[in-house]
């Protein structure tokens, strides 16, 4: 069972763990190898590029505007690394 982490501990692991920039993860997602890995989501789309894009839209966010989704997707990225 998956401990649940308080926003704070959310969001240190996160940076700590994410080590792309937002520009070195999109440059990623758009090669051919990284939409050819993954779980299909059943529209053609990976789970994990999906994953990849909400990332990049949380690590372009300040950290006050991040929302409860955001917090979710985090931690669910910090339970698979």
């Amino acid at each position: 069972m998956q401990k649940t982490l308080d926003k704070e501990e959310i969001y240190t692991s996160f940076n700590k763990l994410v080590n792309m920039t937002p520009a070195q993860l999109e440059k990623w997602l758009k090669t051919e190898e990284s939409k050819a890995v993954g779980w299909d989501s059943g529209d053609g789309e990976s789970i994990g590029h999906k994953s990849g894009e909400k990332i990049i839209r949380i690590l372009e966010k300040k950290k006050t505007d991040l929302t409860e989704g955001d917090f979710e997707h985090m931690q669910k990225v910090v339970g698979y690394i």
